[in-house]
């Protein structure tokens, strides 16, 4: 009886570590994000600024982004910290 149950145990055990190292496998790299976010082209983007009059007034400006959204942001974000090119504004 103590040997049966051992050997329920050991099976119990192996089952366990086959199914949790089946979830272990690599996966392959995500290779189009990473591509995407290196290939850049220049985009017209429409940047908003507060004017004296308390309104907002646009500013066209090209700039080199990439392809992918994601990555384009932080180069976006840049752009708005600059502030606007317009002295009035």
């Amino acid at each position: 009886m103590v040997l049966m149950m051992r050997w329920i145990r050991l099976a119990a055990v192996l089952a366990t570590l086959m199914v949790a190292s089946a979830g272990c496998r690599s996966e392959d790299p995500a290779t189009t994000s990473t591509v995407e976010a290196d290939r850049v082209s220049s985009r017209t983007i429409q940047l908003f600024y507060e004017s004296p009059a308390m309104l907002l007034s646009p500013e066209m400006r090209a700039v080199t982004l990439p392809e992918n959204d994601a990555a384009a942001l932080a180069t976006v974000m840049r752009e708005l910290l600059k502030g606007s090119a317009n002295a009035a504004v």
